[in-house]
């Protein structure tokens, strides 16, 4: 009976129905190499066999782009989702995340609350500053703009011509 689940740094993908059914998995952590995460890959209930999930914590890393459909269907038990992607990664649908407090990037916090499939779940989604792992107030925050990208660089007017 696994109870939690460490994934090596080199797996970019877990596959469809990869943990399907573990119902004793409590808690599982995604490294930054993964991209995908596949269809109902964590799905914890079947309704002809009365199974479900204790799957409660979930941490996903920096690179996943896609969780797909079903990926987290009727993970009843799912308390904490952390994702620490910069951009939301593509939701698919049939995932119920509607237990789940998600914590996001403080910086990208606003980005996740209008982004599709994740809009659903603007009232459960936290900031979450990860390197000093404690949530932020974003009414009391004052926010900076660490990232490259996001900075504005300004340049003098070029001189003749």
């Amino acid at each position: 009976s696994l109870a939690s689940v460490v994934i090596g740094d080199g797996v970019t993908e877990i596959g469809q129905y990869a943990f399907c059914r573990c119902t004793s998995l409590t808690s599982i952590e995604i490294p930054d190499s993964v991209t995908t995460i596949g269809d109902w890959a964590f799905s914890g209930f079947n309704r002809y066999w009365g199974d479900d999930s204790h799957l409660k914590t979930i941490y996903i890393g920096k690179s996943v782009e896609r969780i797909g459909e079903g990926a987290f269907n009727e993970c009843t038990n799912l308390t904490e989702l952390y994702v620490h992607r910069d951009m939301p990664p593509t939701l698919e649908s049939s995932n119920d995340l509607s237990a789940a407090t998600i914590y996001v990037p403080y910086m990208e916090y606003y980005v996740y609350r209008g982004t599709n499939g994740w809009k659903e779940y603007a009232d459960r989604i936290v900031a979450y500053d990860f390197i000093n792992r404690e949530v932020v107030d974003m009414d009391r925050a004052s926010l900076s703009y660490p990232r490259e990208e996001n900075r504005v660089f300004l340049r003098p007017p070029q001189q003749g011509g």
